[in-house]
C-alpha cells in the first residue's frame, strides 16, 4: 500500500507541474521533461518518508528470499557430483 501511495504522490505532482508548464505554453516535451525534474526534486525533498515506507515494504517482499530445503539438497548433491567429476575419471573394478 505504501508503494501505491508514493506513486500516486508523485503521479500528481507530475500532473501538476506538467499542467503549469502547459499553461505558460513552454509546449508539451520541454514541459514532459520539466514536470519530471521538478516532481523528482519536490519527491525527493518532501516526501522522503513515504518514500521510505515504500522502500521498506518493497525490501520486506522482495529481500527476504532464502533457498528453501529441497532447493539446498539439490545443490548439495550437485555440488557433490561436480566435485566428484573434477576428482577425475573413477576407477572401474572389474
Amino acid at each position: 500500500m505504501a508503494n501505491l501511495k508514493y506513486l500516486l504522490i508523485r503521479v500528481a505532482l507530475f500532473a501538476v507541474v506538467l499542467t503549469i508548464c502547459l499553461f505558460l505554453k513552454i509546449g508539451l516535451v520541454l514541459g514532459a521533461v520539466f514536470a519530471a525534474l521538478i516532481s523528482f526534486c519536490l519527491g525527493y525533498l518532501f516526501f522522503s518518508r513515504q518514500r521510505d515506507s515504500a522502500a521498506t515494504q518493497l525490501a520486506g517482499t522482495f529481500g527476504g528470499r532464502t533457498r528453501n530445503s529441497r532447493a539446498e539438497k539439490d545443490a548439495a548433491a550437485e555440488d557433490a557430483v561436480v566435485d566428484g567429476a573434477a576428482d577425475g575419471p573413477a576407477e572401474s573394478k572389474a
